[in-house]
């Protein structure tokens, strides 16, 4: 070969070397996550799975779908005739053809990570005291472990846009959290405006019962502090008549005869009780045991279905369309506006993209935001 055409050659290697991507680790950045642990993480995060009650239900709020690489067990239930109504998964079947890494809440298994592929570059996690912890979790895997803290609308409702902000650092997706927490509060927002004029005088103090949590419950299982009662500036029964202080975690069961004690004049009910047997049916038990027959919300059929939010933790757009259904049934002047079902599909619209009133609604045998009948 000529002098000149190998120098040619050699000069071309050298530019084609220098113009190859770094061969050296991926570029890194530190972030600390919700349970204050430093962690670091790909400067780019494009693969990730979700850990955890409600981690996946986040990341798909942030329209992040498509980094996802892997489900828990809650995404493909063993028992294939229980149906999973959160708007997050039936919005996204996708979800459902994706690898197993792991068990319903937190239970995951490192080596069924370790064989993914692609590799998540971070793993999400939720209640990080569950199941396998982030440290080890990461120490097994090699892979960044991210915890967040769920939160909810109430009394921890600046932890849950903490995490929102969080996870918009992590994934790009900062403009998107910003939008979901500015949706938040102007519903919010918007529900105090209509009811903030309402005198004491035409406040009613309704009863929640039969909300789900850890499973289906009976008509005993309320919620205190109930989000669709705090925004709507209603008292929830046991404030009006109870002499004992609340639960500080606003959430228990009452006993029957609590119940009967607290004399509600209308009962929402939540239709995930519908699905039970027995007394944790709590529609059929409050409309059919003798000792309930004279509560005025039984005797005069002032009972209605809302929707089940508790599912694999808060579904937090639901939440939202229950309290437009409360505040038109309790004040309906100040809601004559509205419609609940199209308010619905509008929420699960911007938290999903997609609507989901009918779904719902079919899922729970049609009672969602109607005024319920006696089972027989």
């Amino acid at each position: 070969m000529k002098p000149i055409a190998l120098a040619l050659l050699v000069l071309l290697a050298s530019c084609a070397k220098k113009q190859e991507p770094s061969q050296t680790a991926e570029q890194t950045r530190t972030i600390t996550d919700g349970t204050w642990r430093t962690v670091t993480v790909p400067a780019k995060v494009e693969r990730i799975i979700c850990s955890g009650a409600g981690a996946l239900r986040l990341i798909t709020y942030l329209n992040a779908q498509d980094l996802v690489v892997a489900v828990d067990g809650a995404e493909k239930p063993k028992q294939k005739n229980i149906p999973n109504f959160c708007p997050y998964f039936l919005a996204n079947p996708q979800y459902r053809s994706l690898p197993l890494f792991g068990e319903s809440k937190g239970a995951d298994n490192p080596e069924l990570i370790a064989s993914l592929e692609p590799q998540p570059q971070v793993i999400v996690k939720t209640y990080s005291d569950m199941g396998v912890s982030p440290e080890e979790l990461q120490q097994k895997t090699g892979i960044p472990t991210v915890s967040i803290v769920y939160g909810d609308l109430t009394n921890n409702r600046e932890l849950f846009f903490t995490t929102l902000r969080l996870l918009g650092d992590l994934l790009n997706r900062k403009e998107r959290a910003d939008s979901v927490i500015a949706f938040i509060n102007g519903q919010i927002e918007e529900l105090n405006r209509r009811t903030i004029s309402i005198p004491d005088s035409l406040r009613l103090s309704p009863y929640i019962g039969g909300v789900s949590y850890s499973g289906v419950r009976g008509i005993g299982s309320t919620v205190f502090h109930y989000p669709p009662f705090r925004f709507t500036g209603t008292k929830h029964v046991a404030e009006t008549v109870s002499k004992k202080p609340l639960p500080a975690m606003g959430k228990g069961d009452i006993s029957s005869e609590q119940l009967i004690a607290y004399n509600p004049k209308l009962i929402f009910i939540d239709l995930s009780t519908t699905r039970g047997e027995g007394v944790v049916n709590g529609l059929k038990t409050v409309t059919t045991a003798p000792e309930f027959a004279d509560i005025p919300a039984v005797k005069n059929g002032e009972l209605y279905g809302v929707l089940p939010y508790n599912s694999y933790s808060i579904n937090f757009e639901l939440v939202l369309a229950n309290c437009w259904f409360v505040g038109k049934t309790l004040y309906p002047e100040q809601f004559e506006d509205v419609n609940p079902q199209a308010k619905t599909d509008s929420i699960c619209q911007f938290f999903v993209g997609k609507p989901m009133f009918d779904t719902l609604n079919f899922m729970m045998n049609g009672r969602v935001f109607t005024k319920l009948e006696k089972t027989k």
